[in-house]
């Protein structure tokens, strides 16, 4: 372990009766929804897997407006091998409740709760982290499913060490307007003790990848609702400081993308998440170093200069890899998209092998 470092707990909370004070989570809809009820899975079989048996998984599914995608992720939650504690779906206020009305009919162990008014991904993972029982809290998106073995796998290696706050997987992609599925690319996955790594650019995967202890989440503050994107990076930043973080390298998630919706806005609102992330740790970077510090604001640079390119803006994005290069000129990526800014946009997108980077988790 790193000198100064160490795994960092937090009293865990039910924050629940707050949250309905506030009036953030609002109460079941007893509305009419049809659906095929699952038999519910034994979890006493849980003795089979020895030690493992003693942690407890909540899930935490965020949604709105999307029940027959949802549907779909909890099947897979269903499905699971080491089957879960709990599992909590947030109603972000869906416009229409009445579909998610007798979700709870599926198995037991799932509880619905709904926001009164949105709260974004970021807010509506939040508040079942506040509601979550289990030791771990584990992530799933509503458009999103994971294979059988996903958390068996993950569980075990919380026993290995100790030290270990998260774990996370690989993933692929689904275009959920083709239904292709593709490998998610360009990521140099990282673990361990990866502080500097993680400052300078995500090394992981998204939210629906990861299992992460609960205290520890409740002890550096969750998710930050003030990101547009980006957030799980963010979040992976803060667990670095305090913990292990284990991967295991194999496809357990495949991740839903949305290739036709909200492309402009979803470009601005990367760039700008990550112009927030590189300020918000300007000094825990300078802190490790001038090195890290530069090597995060090149890396900045060359990803945003791709965006401003998508974004018809080529100047602009040309502007920043030189300022890229200015800040790291061992990272060769600014010199090829300085390049690439000066082509048609058509061009770009077909020589970029990098585009995968910047569509990450929404």
């Amino acid at each position: 372990m790193p000198a100064g470092a160490r795994l960092r707990t937090g009293r865990r909370e039910n924050r629940s009766d707050s949250l309905e004070q506030d009036g953030v989570i609002g109460h079941h809809s007893e509305s009419v929804m049809e659906i095929d009820k699952k038999t519910p899975l034994d979890i006493n079989h849980l003795e089979k897997y020895e030690e493992c048996a003693k942690l407890a998984v909540s899930i935490v599914i965020p949604t709105r407006n999307r029940p027959t995608w949802l549907r779909q992720a909890l099947d897979s939650v269903l499905s699971q091998s080491y089957p879960p504690m709990e599992i909590i779906v947030i109603d972000d206020a869906s416009e229409n409740s009445h579909a998610y009305a007798r979700i709870e009919e599926l198995d037991s162990r799932v509880r619905y709760v709904r926001n009164e008014r949105p709260l974004g991904p970021s807010g509506a993972r939040n508040a079942g982290i506040y509601l979550a029982s289990g030791e771990l809290v584990a992530f799933l998106d509503d458009d999103d499913e994971w294979l059988p073995e996903k958390l068996e796998k993950q569980i075990r290696e919380f026993l290995h060490d100790p030290e270990v706050g998260a774990v996370y997987c690989r993933c692929k992609w689904c275009d959920l307007d083709t239904g292709t599925v593709y490998p998610h690319t360009g990521t140099h996955y990282a673990q361990g003790w990866i502080l500097p790594e993680q400052l300078v650019e995500d090394h992981t995967c998204g939210a629906p990848t990861y299992v992460v202890r609960r205290d520890l989440l409740l002890s550096i503050g969750c998710f930050d609702t003030s990101l547009s994107g980006r957030e799980d990076w963010d979040l992976t930043i803060r667990l670095a400081e305090h913990c292990k973080i284990a991967f295991v390298d194999e496809d357990l998630v495949i991740a839903g993308r949305h290739t036709r919706l909200g492309v402009s806005k979803h470009y601005g609102n990367i760039l700008d998440a990550q112009e927030r992330i590189l300020r918000k740790y300007s000094s825990l970077r300078k802190s490790l170093g001038v090195i890290v510090d530069r090597r995060a604001r090149s890396k900045y640079y060359a990803a945003g200069g791709m965006l401003h390119c998508y974004m018809r803006r080529p100047l602009l994005g040309a502007y920043f890899h030189v300022l890229g290069i200015i800040n790291w000129p061992l990272y060769t990526s600014n010199y090829s998209g300085l390049l690439k800014s000066f082509f048609p946009l058509p061009i770009r997108r077909a020589l970029s092998g990098e585009r995968s980077q910047l569509f990450t988790w929404r």
